[in-house]
């Protein structure tokens, strides 16, 4: 499939590596990009109608977009005309299915629907003067984009108004380092009903056989102290900051891995239960750090998952999937899509309680490229078909500054427009995703993954305090937060 590139000022220079093309369900497929003649040329394995993902420069930072659905055809597709006309048609679904949950836009937001709407046919009846229809497909796309912000914000504060007198329980929850904690993390019970503790295999038994639980008995102990709930996990995960060195011994050898990974999921709840109120069993990563397949991952979580239940019939567990819109998938041959995976997890009733999706927004390689409010949604309504509650985990970088993200196990901020990151776009943002997020019936945690920037964490500057321990901007949002969507009670 071909792309006209009428402007590259508007596109990101690796345009190529990060484009891919999906079914209509959202499923990437294996692709190999290169630019030819002011040409986007896609390759892939299959001739099926596909939709194009394709990050845009907003000129305030960079935003994923997707096309309608496209076949391959003699002649290239405009680029920006495509993109401009696939957020339309988003805008206008939305419009309709909110209408069907007898929500109606505020009169000025379908007045300028409808002014985009009469933009975006100039653009595609002007594509045989392509600078002409670049320039009202670029038009259309900035609106586009502040359209939904508004409209989102119209929907949430519709919604919250419906659930005034009667809110729902939410488990918003905090990631907490593996330390001990101390009084500098005073002001976690103001914003959180709950904390979500390590368990890192990594830390716990950084010798075979020899595991030290001092550090998550002190938390706990702290938790109780605090009247917080305590999320337990994830206990297996295939990256490189929680396998331990020594696990490296046999990569590869898949039968050793599993009674490893087995023993260890045992002896953490063995260890714990009955004082850990939701176990976050485990996380399928989009590029495992061992030598395993899609399917291999997928019967690691399971065993995983097998293990905790001999153990604790009870307690709700969840697995968690990184990268929910499977980028990834279009660099390397894969065989199984993250909403698969969970799909089947659901469907071997292996006692999964809820499926967690890990969101860690502006961050890449590693991390999600920043989407429009619209897709989030969207998102949360396709993993909602699973039938099971959601969770979400999820980060924002507060500052773009990478000097102290120089580990191979880091993801960068990425893709930052030019007065953004910062604590205050940070908080911001945080308003907005996690007020969308909480207006869906299906989501029913929220995690905040980072308490505090460290620099050896996986997606720097994400934290709500900084590294002199001054409190950000977006504590004050998760307070606010908490207050107006969550009962009073715990």
């Amino acid at each position: 499939m071909q792309f006209l590139i009428p402007s590259p000022d508007l596109i990101p220079h690796d345009l190529a590596a990060r484009a891919f093309l999906a079914s209509a369900e959202g499923v990437p497929w294996r692709c190999f990009n290169h630019i030819v003649d002011g040409r986007l040329v896609i390759r892939r394995d299959t001739d099926e109608p596909a939709r194009l993902h394709a990050p845009w420069d907003s000129g305030n930072g960079q935003w994923f977009l997707s096309t309608c659905t496209l076949s391959d055809g003699a002649s290239p597709h405009n680029l920006s005309v495509e993109l401009a006309r696939g957020t339309v048609y988003r805008m206008l679904q939305q419009v309709e299915e909110w209408r069907a949950a007898t929500f109606n836009l505020p009169p000025e937001l379908r007045q300028r629907l409808t002014t985009i709407t009469h933009t975006l046919a100039q653009a595609v009846i002007s594509q045989h003067h392509p600078e002409q229809a670049n320039e009202l497909a670029s038009r259309v796309i900035a609106e586009c984009l502040e359209w939904i912000n508004g409209a989102a914000d119209a929907f949430v504060s519709e919604i919250s108004r419906r659930q005034a007198q009667q809110r729902r329980p939410v488990l918003l929850a905090c990631g907490v380092p593996p330390e001990q904690l101390d009084a500098s993390f005073a002001s976690l019970p103001q914003a959180f009903v709950a904390a979500a503790l390590p368990l890192n295999w990594r830390q716990v038994e950084k010798t075979d056989g020899q595991r030290d639980w001092e550090v998550t008995e002190q938390q706990l102990q702290w938790c109780k102290q605090h009247d917080l709930r305590s999320i337990g996990g994830p206990l297996f995960c295939a990256d490189a900051n929680t396998i331990p060195d020594w696990m490296f011994l046999w990569d590869g050898n898949f039968g050793h891995m599993v009674n490893y990974v087995r023993h260890f999921v045992k002896t953490a709840v063995d260890q714990f239960k009955g004082r850990i109120q939701l176990w976050h069993c485990a996380t399928a990563v989009a590029k495992p750090i061992l030598k395993l397949s899609d399917e291999d991952q997928l019967r690691m979580v399971a065993i995983a998952l097998e293990a905790l239940r001999e153990s604790d019939d009870r307690t709700p567990a969840i697995v968690s999937f990184d990268q929910p819109w499977g980028e990834s998938l279009s660099e390397r041959e894969c065989d199984l899509a993250p909403i698969q995976m969970a799909d089947m997890l659901a469907r071997s009733e292996l006692g999964m309680s809820a499926v967690g999706l890990e969101i860690n927004f502006g961050y890449w390689p590693g991390g999600t490229p920043f989407r429009d409010l619209l897709q989030l949604m969207r998102q949360i309504d396709q993993w909602t078909l699973l039938g099971l509650p959601i969770v979400v985990f999820i980060s924002l970088p507060s500052d773009m500054d990478c000097h102290s993200a120089t580990g191979s196990r880091q993801a960068r901020p990425y893709g930052m427009g030019p007065d953004a990151p910062n604590p205050q776009w940070q908080a911001q943002e945080l308003r907005r995703m996690v007020s969308v997020l909480l207006s869906k019936r299906a989501v029913q945690g929220v995690v905040w993954k980072q308490w505090r920037d460290r620099p050896s964490q996986s997606f720097p500057y994400s934290g709500l305090v900084d590294e002199t321990g001054r409190i950000k901007p977006s504590m004050q949002v998760m307070s606010d937060l908490r207050a107006s969507f969550l009962p009073t009670e715990k």
